[in-house]
């Protein structure tokens, strides 16, 4: 009887998460229909149509020319602006399902329910080891907070696929804390789906792993990679070349921004300055410092994925998605550490972070200079959330430092 009345408890909460992604869809629907846009979707999923249907390049200048004609059919583009397939080829596997779908409407509309989903998600896996009162409640409020942030909003709008590529990045690190390293290794390869934004990220787990001793990670990850890579230059030969083109001179995401270089000698030494001190900051937690439990695992990927936005010279508004999930790992640190009354006040923290986005962002109060927007979002924001960081680190390493050999 208990049996029987579990087996229909656990159809009911199925039904009941198919009925809200049916909802969930339905909504995104009627939002994609009243404002057309997605550019960077469109042009990802008209890429992989062509490809699958017609054989073409999505690098080609025959597809660039074909995804012009389709964008000016479809949506309303703006002059001169320059719309490519700007992802690596293996990308088409995710894809591919959505680029079966004729009508872009419904294609679109399914594609922002996958990148809800995984945002939801990846709070919910983020939140999953820590022993924190109240769980359900706090992961809640995180979740809204993630979901309709300034970086998620603008992510969903235009479809990009750095929220997937987020998502498998964060899912390989549960793998990692979990021991999983076979399965972490594979996931982690294909967070490299959005190469230019996680390759600093896997590079640095990669070294870190082979400091620790942990060979699966790596020779899971470099067998996945192979066989991508390989099959993908079976596909079209040329098709890195052609990809690292793309990635060199224009921005990854769509419409794309031709890079050039107006830096002076002194902006140049600065933005130097800023990656090798951002490198070197990760490279000391995660090799120099020996202790590496559970909680400073986790600490350590926190930081990871806050620092990653950083890297290189040019940082999108999208990529600032990953300051969330950094946030959210450090407050599930904290609260499982202090196990009162906290919650509440310390949930402030992330809603502070939300309403900075929003109310330096020009949408809701006008005249806002953009020097300032971005000093808020690219420099503030997460230089506060570094700082708790640090704040939380004390108490992580104390609550693991004797109870872990160093090695």
């Amino acid at each position: 009887m208990i049996r029987l009345i579990l087996t229909k408890r656990l159809y009911l909460f199925i039904g009941f998460i198919i009925l809200l992604l049916v909802l969930l869809f339905f909504a995104n629907l009627t939002l994609a229909r009243t404002n057309p846009g997605g550019y960077d979707f469109f042009t990802n999923w008209y890429a992989s149509r062509i490809y699958i249907k017609d054989g073409i390049d999505p690098y080609s200048d025959i597809a660039v020319a074909r995804i012009s004609e389709a964008m000016i059919d479809e949506l309303d583009p703006g002059e001169n602006e320059i719309f490519r397939f700007a992802s690596p080829l293996f990308s088409i596997i995710f894809l591919t399902p959505f680029s079966l779908v004729g009508d872009y409407t419904i294609a679109r509309a399914l594609w922002m329910t996958l990148l809800e989903v995984s945002l939801v998600a990846t709070v919910w896996m983020l939140s999953s080891f820590n022993n924190v009162k109240k769980k359900i409640f706090v992961t809640s409020i995180l979740s809204v907070i993630i979901l309709f942030c300034l970086p998620s909003i603008s992510a969903i709008m235009s479809g990009s696929l750095t929220i997937l590529a987020m998502v498998l990045f964060v899912l390989a690190v549960i793998l990692i804390i979990n021991q999983h390293d076979e399965a972490a290794g594979l996931v982690l390869c294909f967070s490299l789906v959005k190469a230019e934004l996680f390759y600093p990220g896997v590079l640095l787990i990669l070294a870190w792993a082979a400091f620790r001793g942990r060979w699966r990670i790596i020779w899971w990850l470099l067998g996945t990679f192979t066989l991508v890579m390989g099959f993908s230059i079976l596909l079209i030969p040329g098709w890195m070349i052609s990809y690292l083109q793309v990635i060199l001179k224009y921005s990854g995401i769509n419409p794309l921004v031709l890079l050039v270089s107006n830096d002076t000698a002194m902006t140049f030494r600065l933005n130097l300055v800023k990656n090798v001190a951002v490198a070197i900051l990760l490279v000391f937690e995660w090799i120099v410092v020996r202790f590496q439990g559970r909680r400073k695992t986790a600490w350590n990927a926190g930081l990871l994925l806050l620092m990653l936005p950083w890297f290189g010279r040019d940082t999108h508004i999208e990529q600032t998605i990953l300051y969330l999930p950094a946030l959210t790992l450090i407050i599930g640190l904290f609260l499982s550490t202090w196990k009162e009354k906290t919650y509440i006040s310390i949930l402030l923290f992330p809603i502070l972070i939300f309403i900075m986005g929003w109310a330096f962002s020009g949408v809701y109060i006008k005249d806002i200079s953009i020097v300032l927007s971005r000093i808020i979002v690219y420099v503030v924001q997460p230089l506060i959330i570094l700082v708790f960081f640090y704040w939380v680190r004390w108490w992580v390493l104390r609550s693991e430092k004797f109870n872990i050999t160093a090695g």
